[in-house]
């Protein structure tokens, strides 16, 4: 899921290994203020498109009724 949440948008590194890990938060850290911020309006921007409690129960609501029509 996490790669997936990764290639909605620009908001943020994916890392596996530990060497991973520390250049990501290397090439966060040599960020302008400006960069860091974009990452993170750009990350909760694709979090409340797609995440929000109303878009999660609309799509839970879809599958409830796909399963159990009434």
């Amino acid at each position: 899921m996490n790669k997936e949440v990764l290639e909605m948008g620009t908001i943020g590194f994916g890392a596996n290994t530990e060497n991973e890990w520390v250049d990501c938060l290397d090439s966060v850290i040599n960020m302008s203020v400006i960069q860091r911020r974009s990452l993170g309006n750009n990350g909760r921007s694709v979090i409340m498109e797609n995440f929000s409690q109303e878009i999660i129960s609309n799509k839970l609501a879809e599958i409830y009724k796909k399963k159990a029509p009434l």
